[in-house]
Parts: structure tokens; sequence; C-alpha cells
């Protein structure tokens, strides 16, 4: 017997969709899952503008000038476009580490094999805003929300780190903009924004606490310890998502003639810390990765096939056997509100890439 399996990365890869004006955007999310025969919905929604506020003066200034910053994004556009052109992901190595280079390396993988870029995510070249930090120190980081691409690509934010100070910025990270996203507003970029280090006390929950929290959300949804701390699920489009694909894969390998079993673990990403940056009233964004991995067994004779291009192009023309494993690579991006706040942790965004796919 074959069993049908879906990749979520299919769901949520770069053919997402929206709209822009110069006075507001709207994301539109709009895929189906197909897993053994049961077919599933992503919701859609708006967007509300970016809120750029007006902020008094403040002793400290930007690490980087708004030009300056400028020419670093534009660097880094280009070396994306050059490495998706080639299909060569050693010219990401200079402006791209981190989570960003594992994901882009493992897309330029799946072009290659495919010989096809549609599943490379689109990372428009223009921006709306730009958020500079204030630190003397290094490592640093810049953030930038782009527009919407021409083809109606969602707005992104990107994370730039700087390593030392004679280093090259590279983008560490990325994430779509979620449906009906409220941005938290940030000071001017001529007066900068200081960075908020994963440990830090005077929010909410430090950066580093909120995204084991969510982690264990994903995987335990409404059972987690930590479920009263976030938003409600149904307003959260990640945890929806990852709910229903959960419940749609166990489904697919019941049933007497395929009696599979079906794990999954999230944890955030080993070694790799939590950036992120203070908002304008207290809180701070984040941004982190997050390791998830998919375990499916199925019994002797069946076997599990997986159905999107992305799993094909990466088992490599592998037989189908009765296992099936995925690996993902998560990017988030959640607003942690202050310490003396009782408002929950926001998703603001978020990106699962399929990285690494096994049959044995």
């Amino acid at each position: 017997m074959r069993v049908s399996t879906q990749n979520a990365h299919a769901a949520l890869r770069s053919e997402h969709r929206s709209a822009h004006s110069s006075r507001r955007f709207t994301t539109r999310v709009a895929a189906s899952i197909v897993v053994a025969g049961i077919t599933l919905g992503l919701a859609a929604g708006c967007a509300t503008p970016v809120p750029t506020p007006s902020a008094p003066a403040a002793e400290t200034a930007p690490a980087l000038s708004p030009d300056t910053n400028a020419t670093l994004l534009a660097d880094v556009t280009d070396a994306l476009a050059a490495a998706t052109k080639d299909r060569d992901a050693d010219k990401l190595k200079g402006r791209l580490e981190g989570p960003a280079l594992a994901v882009r390396t493992s897309q330029i993988e799946v072009a290659a094999v495919r010989d096809n870029d549609d599943l490379i995510t689109d990372i428009p070249t223009t921006f709306q805003q730009v958020i500079i930090n204030t630190d003397e120190t290094w490592p640093r980081n810049s953030w930038a929300i782009t527009d919407a691409g021409d083809d109606l690509t969602p707005p992104r934010l990107l994370v730039m780190q700087q390593n030392s100070a004679r280093a090259h910025y590279k983008m560490w990270g990325w994430v779509q903009l979620r449906p009906g996203v409220e941005m938290p507003a940030f000071t001017e970029p001529t007066i900068g924004s200081e960075s908020v280090a994963q440990d830090d006390t005077s929010l909410r929950f430090t950066p580093a606490d909120a995204v084991a929290q969510y982690a264990d959300l994903l995987v335990k949804g409404n059972q987690s310890d930590y479920v009263d701390n976030f938003e409600p699920v149904a307003d959260d489009p990640f945890r929806s998502f990852m709910e229903t694909w959960k419940s749609a894969q166990h489904d697919a390998l019941q049933g007497d003639r395929v009696q599979g079993t079906y794990k999954i673990t999230v944890d955030p990403m080993k070694d790799t810390p939590v950036l992120g940056v203070r908002t304008f009233q207290g809180g701070a964004m984040i941004m982190a990765a997050l390791t998830t991995h998919e375990q499916m067994e199925a019994m002797q004779g069946a076997t599990l096939s997986p159905q999107t291009k992305t799993a094909q192009a990466l088992l490599h023309g592998k037989n189908p056997t009765n296992k099936l494993s995925a690996t993902y690579i998560d990017m988030i991006s959640l607003y942690i509100p202050p310490a003396d706040s009782s408002d929950p942790i926001t998703l603001l965004g978020y990106s699962h890439v399929q990285t690494a796919a096994s049959v044995d």
C-alpha cells in the first residue's frame, strides 16, 4: 500500500501573494494541504501599515547611517540574486550567515536538482522601514521591512548582523509578515533603537524563554503549560497551521493497512542566539530559529511517498520505504511586551522551510 504525505513547505513557500500601495499593504495566504486525501486550508487576511512614530531626541546615535544601511542591504540582495541566478550557494557565504544561510543553501540545492527556481523564497529589494540599533559593541544588528514585490511577493522582515568592526553585515534571518499583523513602533532611524539580549529581564519573558515556550506550544498545542502566555491559537497562523498539519499527518497514518506512527519535535536551533531590538513602547521584537523534526513510520509493506517537489528533490531519487522523516528550519519573529505588561506574546511573522528528508 502507498500512503501519500505532503510537506508543509509547499503551503508556506514564496507563492504567498500580497498587494501593496503607498498607504497600506495586504498579505494573502492561500494554500491547500493534501495528506492522504484530506484537504485542509490556510486563511487569508490583511496587514496594517508599519507605524513610524516620532520620538524624542536620544543621547545615543545609531550605529549606521541610513545611507550606509541602504548600501549593505543592496549588497545582500545582490548576493541573493547572484547565487540564485548561478545556483551557486558559495556566493552567499560573504553576505548570509546562520539560519538564513542554511535555508537559502538548501533552496538552491532543491532548485539545482529540479532545474527550476520557483521554490526559492523571493526577497523584495526595496524597503518601507529600517530599524537601526545604537550598539557600540559587537556583534550588532539592523532590521528592515521590505516592500511588497511587484509580483505580489509579501513583505519580509529581515535582520542583518555584523560580528566585528571590520566584518560585513550579513543577513542572519528573515520571516514573512503574518496576515493582519500590527507591527510595533520603533524610533526613527536617525535616532536608533537599542539591541535586546536574549537574557534581558526587562521584558515579560526573556527572549530565550519566550522562544523555548513557543517551541513547546508548536508541539503540545493547548496542552502546553505556556499557552496562556501567548495570543490564542486562532490568531496565530503558524500555530494554527501546525495544529492542522500534525492532525492530518497523524490521521493519514492510521488504519489497518497502515498502522503508522507520527512523532514531531521542535527545539530552538542549537548554538544559535535569539536576536532582538527594543520597541518604542519598551517591549522587544525578536527573531529566532527553530529546528522541527518529523518522523513517520508505517507497517512493513506500506510505503510513505512525499508528493511535494521540495521533498522529492531532497531525497535525490531514493525509493520510498515505510519510513519517512523531514527536517525544517523555522524562523520566527515575536513581539514580547515589557515586564509590567499583561499583554500576550504575539507572532509577527515566520518562515517554515524543509531542508532535509530521509527514507531510512
